[in-house]
């Protein structure tokens, strides 16, 4: 990704919008996920273009679900097993 002339690594992007406060902290967004996931959290997938992350969870019985989390506002946007 380019930023003003200069490339710039995703995670340093996301670090950046994190502290202009653009986007909420993983920690929140992480903890808005569980409580829909309901599992072992197993990753995440930041969706820079959409403003989502998709968290990974495993449910008891080897379900695997993901929980789609906008970023801007911590609300979870969808939940898919």
């Amino acid at each position: 990704m380019m930023i003003q002339g200069r490339e710039v690594s995703d995670q340093d992007h996301e670090i950046k919008r994190r502290q202009q406060g653009e986007i909420m902290p993983m920690e929140n967004l992480l903890r808005s996920a569980q409580r829909a996931g309901r599992g072992e959290y197993l990753g995440v997938e930041p969706n820079i273009s959409s403003n989502r992350y998709r968290f990974k969870f495993m449910r008891p019985g080897s379900n695997v679900v993901w929980v789609d989390v906008d970023a801007r506002t911590g609300q979870v946007v969808s939940v898919r097993e």
